[in-house]
């Protein structure tokens, strides 16, 4: 039996499949998903709200637990990665890292919330 599966495990991303209609559109939104998650830095883990007048294209924000309007659908920690100025939501998993550019930290997901880590510099 063939595996069925329409989306890869980790990012969420479409498969091609044979005879499949806009295979540019599931590439292009791939490639977008793809170079936000490698690059890893978000602008944000504080933000309540969607951040108004930023410019949000290639923009990843964490959704806080006091989140409010657009983001209060969301649960809390989920990673928002704007393409083409709309949220695509992914799910954070166990020991995925970022870089918080408001905080200017490093950040580890434990599996239940984001938590800042302490890098030590060397000698």
């Amino acid at each position: 039996m063939t595996n069925l599966n329409t989306r890869t495990n980790n990012l969420n991303l479409l498969y091609l499949y044979p005879n499949q209609s806009q295979k540019e559109w599931i590439i292009n939104e791939a490639l977008n998903m793809l170079d936000a998650m490698i690059f890893r830095i978000v602008e944000s883990r504080s933000f309540e709200e969607e951040p108004y007048g930023h410019n949000l294209s290639n923009s990843l924000y964490i959704v806080p637990n006091n989140a409010k309007n657009t983001w209060k659908d969301y649960e809390p920690n989920t990673i928002l990665v704007y393409i083409d100025k709309a949220p695509i939501k992914i799910m954070p998993k166990r020991g995925m890292i970022f870089w918080i550019n408001d905080e200017s930290c490093f950040i580890l997901f434990d599996g239940k919330e984001w938590n800042a880590l302490q890098i030590k510099p060397t000698a």
